[in-house]
């Protein structure tokens, strides 16, 4: 029911769905031009997601892109599911296959939860293509592995009540109706067999490392939420301390794990800011005019 609003949303603005070949199959693609002169975003989504949850963000920011490209990553929403499994190296390979079909000019890409660690892995093999970089509550830091399975464990509920405690941990919203829904879908999403099995067989090693996060040249944001129990502590405390220091750490208040869905117009507000820092000369052009 979402899916089918948001979906209808992207279409009335102006987004087709395209089908892009890769190694790991087909990934569906919401892509739409904009209506500047602005840079082309990509966005990103997360684990058991899809890229319609972009939907109010997407279409908010139209204005100051000159593209939007949003993918449904491989193994979730309609893209190919792998018979042979879904693993990290997979995706990324599936999502750089796509952005170097389909998206030929300078990129801004937002990554959010898993799609922080995805969007950090082809920034680092690409650093050329990318104008900017936002991150949105990231995973993919290189924790001990007793951090890591405690992650796992939280994002791999059995039951209502395992998926109650993290619909609890991820949202900026308390409300028993709200919680006990977003436990149900939950329980529907993260409980799909091939997502299941990809997050147990995940290992800590299916990270980031300092060497790539050190190729990150381009103005990069990082924003962490003050709602979102999900990501651990110290994978934010591993990238506060091995972002290059241009960097821009901001924390958020109200913000849970997945703001696209529960505050889109604050997270616009975030990438819009960001874009508007991009367009802005910088001392040396200004002086050069």
């Amino acid at each position: 029911m979402i899916h089918a609003t948001n979906h209808r949303r992207l279409l009335r603005a102006g987004f087709r769905v395209r089908s892009v070949p890769t190694p790991h199959g087909e990934m569906k693609v919401y892509d739409a031009r904009g209506t500047s002169g602005g840079p082309t975003l990509v966005l990103v989504h997360g684990v058991s997601s899809r890229a319609s949850t972009y939907a109010r963000v997407a279409t908010s920011l139209l204005r100051q892109c000159g593209r939007v490209v949003i993918p449904d990553l491989i193994g979730h929403g309609d893209s190919h599911v792998p018979a042979s499994g879904l693993r990290i190296h997979s995706i990324d390979e599936a999502l750089t296959t796509t952005l170097d079909d389909i998206v030929p000019e300078p990129m801004v890409v937002v990554g959010n939860s898993m799609g922080g660690l995805v969007a950090g892995l082809y920034v680092a093999a690409r650093p050329w293509r990318v104008r900017g970089l936002v991150l949105s509550n990231p995973g993919g830091a290189p924790v001990e592995p007793d951090v890591f399975y405690r992650a796992v464990g939280l994002l791999t509920p059995s039951n209502h009540t395992e998926a109650l405690r993290l619909a609890k941990a991820g949202s900026s919203f308390q409300s028993r109706l709200i919680l006990h829904l977003g436990a149900r879908n939950v329980l529907r999403n993260l409980g799909r067999p091939h997502i299941r099995n990809f997050l147990l067989t995940a290992t800590p090693d299916e990270s980031l490392t300092a060497e790539q996060v050190g190729r990150f040249d381009m103005p990069v944001l990082l924003l962490t939420g003050t709602d979102d129990g999900v990501i651990p502590d110290e994978t934010l405390r591993w990238y506060r301390d091995h972002l290059p220091r241009h960097a821009v750490i901001r924390e958020v208040d109200h913000f849970g794990h997945a703001p696209m869905s529960e505050r889109p117009a604050v997270l616009a507000r975030h990438i819009r800011g960001f874009l508007a820092e991009l367009e802005r000369p910088t001392q040396t052009e200004a002086a050069a005019r």
